[in-house]
């Protein structure tokens, strides 16, 4: 494989052809160095020669150091952006942009890339952020970390499918609608639709800041005059009767149009997801109008019977149930992940009927490994946050309870990002409202 050429090479051929020229009485002493710079604002590198000729010349090294600059950048031209003096008589040196970006690409050309032996089937699940609110730069972060992953994998003959997994199926949806709803209703009422009272007030806990919620808010509202147009009455006027009936759509519609948007962010980020795997799946298959079905009787009641359910979710905790794999102990089903390397058991049904994150979590995992291709050796890729560490033990102890082994997952973390005003760090929050968002970056 090429190697890059080390740029010192021909900067230091530049400066002592400089000091064979101009001080041909030297016969090439003294000896110099070129240096990476100590900090970037000095440049990409530092050269000490004029401080050496100091002595040997019984001259200024800032004068020497200028007339060693004008020979160094016209030999340099196109290589080097500018030359500085700088201090006692260093000479800091700036590559050219255009240069660096050149001498790239033609070490990338050179690269071959050899296919593997034995392709994979890869499922990689990278970005995954929850549908309640725009997606923000640190997903971005993530995005290109697996966008580019994706195209590595892909280049040496592996099968990948890339895959957004939309976390819909918890309280914050919820939370999320009511706080589009809230931003709405007035707006709603100004335009001529009739909120009773106890309607008007589900808004008033959403607790989402408005400036996440308005992109969506500002096109639920154009739907819904839109769907009102298409319902008329005998005496030809609108139906805009706004009943109770409707707030599950506030929810469900929301989540649609954010999702929708997130699409539209990534794709300008240049980045397109092969899968959207929604959550409320695991809870049933399939269906015309499951989404709203599955809000109403598995996740916001406070307790549930998880044998009335269906779908991935219920076939996983059978199939632990049948591998023995799980105890009862404090009305609640624990998961044996200790078994597994695990620092302790792990509960997946809570005492009031409801899964945990981590039964959802083996059950979608166990469902991206049958979507794999079986011809190939499978694999499981998952980028994640870093306040997702701790989960990664849980995870893998939960797939080789259900069967899958351990080294079929594996979990990256993308690190923070952090946003300073001054010296303070400002901390993100979609419920406050404080946001740098992907398409601010983009």
């Amino acid at each position: 494989m090429t190697t890059i050429a080390d740029p010192r090479r021909e900067l230091q051929a530049a400066f002592a052809a400089a000091l064979a020229e101009l001080h041909p009485s030297l016969d090439g002493q003294p000896v110099f160095t070129v240096e990476p710079a100590a900090k970037p604002e000095f440049g990409h590198y530092a050269c000490n020669l004029a401080m050496q000729l100091a002595r040997p010349l019984k001259s200024n090294p800032r004068k020497i150091a200028e007339e060693l600059v004008g020979y160094v950048e016209k030999r340099l031209s196109g290589m080097v952006e500018r030359l500085e003096v700088a201090g006692p008589g260093f000479i800091n040196i700036h590559l050219d942009n255009a240069w660096l970006a050149d001498r790239l690409c033609d070490y990338l050309d050179e690269i071959t890339i050899a296919p593997v032996e034995q392709p994979r089937s890869i499922n990689l699940e990278y970005v995954s952020a929850n549908p309640t609110g725009p997606l923000l730069v640190v997903n971005g972060r993530a995005a290109a970390l697996g966008s580019a992953l994706a195209a590595i994998l892909r280049s040496v003959g592996h099968e990948v499918t890339e895959e957004y997994y939309v976390n819909d199926a918890g309280t914050q949806v919820l939370e999320f609608g009511k706080s589009v709803f809230r931003l709405n209703r007035d707006r709603y009422r100004d335009a001529g639709w009739s909120i009773p009272d106890e309607v008007y007030a589900w808004g008033d806990d959403g607790s989402y800041a408005d400036e996440t919620v308005r992109p969506v808010a500002e096109r639920l509202l154009q739907l819904r005059e839109r769907d009102a147009q298409k319902v008329e009455r005998q005496d030809g006027s609108v139906d805009k009767r706004f009943t109770t009936d409707k707030l599950l759509y506030e929810i469900t519609d929301a989540v649609k149009i954010q999702l929708k948007l997130q699409r539209e962010s990534l794709g300008r980020f240049g980045v397109n997801f092969d899968s959207h795997y929604q959550e409320h799946l695991l809870y049933a298959p399939p269906s015309g109008n499951a989404y709203q079905s599955i809000l109403t009787n598995c996740i916001f009641p406070d307790s549930l019977e998880l044998d009335k359910a269906s779908g991935p979710l219920l076939d996983t905790y059978r199939l632990l149930i049948e591998r023995g794999v799980t105890f009862e102990a404090e009305g609640a089903v624990w998961l044996r992940t200790t078994d597994h390397g695990d620092d302790k058991d792990r509960v997946i049904v809570r005492s009031n009927g409801k899964p945990t994150y981590l039964l959802a979590d083996i059950a979608y995992h166990l469902d991206k490994w049958k979507r794999l291709n079986e011809n190939r050796e499978r694999l499981l890729i998952d980028i994640w946050g870093p306040d997702h560490h701790g989960h990664i033990l849980p995870t893998r102890a939960g797939l080789e309870a259900a069967g899958v082994p351990g080294e079929a997952l594996e979990v990256l973390i993308s690190g923070w990002v952090t946003f300073k005003q001054g010296e303070r760090i400002v901390a993100m929050s979609k419920r406050k409202g404080n946001l740098v968002t992907l398409d601010d970056l983009i």
